[in-house]
């Protein structure tokens, strides 16, 4: 994997970096009698804001989003990660390590509806489950991936997010470098290809080296994941690769 990140992965040359907030009506308390409803957030540039912006979101340009979730007490990072599936470029990056579930869930929510609604996908192994849920039940988010079958070509109907499983773990990897190969991925971020480069394969299991971190990486596979979800995948992607 680190061969892959030094020699083929494509770095999104003379972008240039936005960092801010979205500004939204924030999601409601455990009692609160509340009604959903699809809005537009506002983006405000902010020094140290959480989300990093190479490109806004573009009339008629389909998006999808990985997202990672840390419990939000300063080790790991909650990560979404945003791609252009009509372009096959990073756009945005959303990264803290102290946002709790809850408003991560609601940052994510205002991320999607920000992108055209884009698809989010989490992974919803153990705390991922909390996220997932309140852009469901809470947000009535309407565009969140479905469940891959591991032993199957098929969706899960009604079954919400990415389960991590060691099988379907190489699946993202693989699929991720296969778009990297092949060049159908530009990445933007810095935080992305210095995690690639220490992100190993340690026999059949895949996963940050020690000492390092791979939440960007696995956002971004996640990501890569859920393009296969969006209408506009294939159709793009045969167009034109990126060049080196």
């Amino acid at each position: 994997v680190e061969e892959f990140a030094r020699r083929d992965v494509h770095i999104e040359d003379g972008v240039r970096l936005v960092r801010g907030e979205l500004r939204f009506d924030k999601g409601p308390g455990p009692f609160d009698n509340w009604q959903p409803r699809p809005f537009v957030p506002r983006f405000e540039r902010v020094k140290s804001g959480r989300l990093c912006v190479w490109s806004p979101p573009q009339l008629r340009h389909a998006y999808c989003a990985g997202i990672d979730t840390a419990q939000g007490v300063g080790y790991d990072a909650s990560v979404g990660w945003v791609l252009d599936v009509t372009t096959g470029r990073q756009v945005a990056e959303w990264w803290s390590k102290d946002t709790e579930l809850e408003p991560f869930a609601d940052e994510m929510v205002a991320l999607g509806y920000w992108y055209n609604t884009a698809l989010l996908y989490p992974e919803i192994n153990s705390i991922g489950r909390v996220v997932m849920k309140r852009m469901r039940r809470v947000w009535k988010y309407p565009r969140v991936g479905l469940e891959e079958r591991w032993d199957e070509p098929t969706l899960k109907d009604g079954k919400y997010g990415f389960m991590m499983t060691e099988e379907l773990k190489e699946e993202l990897v693989r699929r991720m470098l296969w778009f990297v190969r092949e060049r159908y991925l530009a990445i933007a971020s810095d935080k992305t290809l210095s995690e690639l480069s220490t992100f190993e394969q340690d026999g059949e299991s895949f996963g940050a080296a020690a000492g390092s971190h791979d939440d960007c990486v696995i956002a971004a596979g996640l990501a890569c994941m859920a393009v296969q979800q969006t209408p506009k995948f294939y159709a793009s992607m045969t167009r034109a690769r990126h060049e080196p």
